[in-house]
């Protein structure tokens, strides 16, 4: 039987953040300082999301340049593709899967750091913070650090 180890999740980690932040530094203007991207894996649901950091601001998407927002495949698409192979191989590997992907990624520096969570799980009928408000507290973190 040919067994998923722990290695083969580093590798679909590594792939998957790779297409991510490519798809999402694409969908920029190209000038931005640092990508931020949020993935949300839980059981039953994936959500993903994005922001970017340009002079000091934060960028989103609502904000980007409407040609921009129409030439482009949107990324967030692809977030949550790569973010349920990230959860696959976890599965795979017969291990914990994280239910969060913190990603930042400083475009000078070309400097990723990553952050997961696994104490996060979300249900439609529990009275706690849905993915969405979980990226925009991170979102928000963000814009009073800078």
């Amino acid at each position: 039987m040919n067994e998923y180890t722990m290695e083969d999740v580093q590798k679909q980690i590594q792939e998957s953040i790779q297409k991510i932040l490519q798809a999402v530094y694409n969908f920029s203007t190209g000038d931005v300082e640092k990508i931020f991207v949020y993935c949300f894996m839980g059981r039953d649901a994936l959500s993903g999301d994005f922001f970017f950091q340009y002079e000091n601001k934060i960028i989103v998407k609502k904000d980007m340049p409407n040609r921009i927002m129409e030439e482009q495949i949107f990324p967030t698409d692809l977030t949550v593709s790569e973010g349920r192979k990230i959860r696959e191989a976890f599965k795979k590997a017969n291990q914990e899967f994280p239910n969060e992907m913190y990603l930042t990624y400083d475009v000078k520096s070309k400097k990723m750091s990553n952050q997961f969570k696994y104490d996060v799980e979300w249900d439609e009928k529990a009275k706690v913070p849905t993915p969405d408000q979980h990226f925009e507290d991170w979102m928000m973190k963000v814009q009073q650090e800078i």
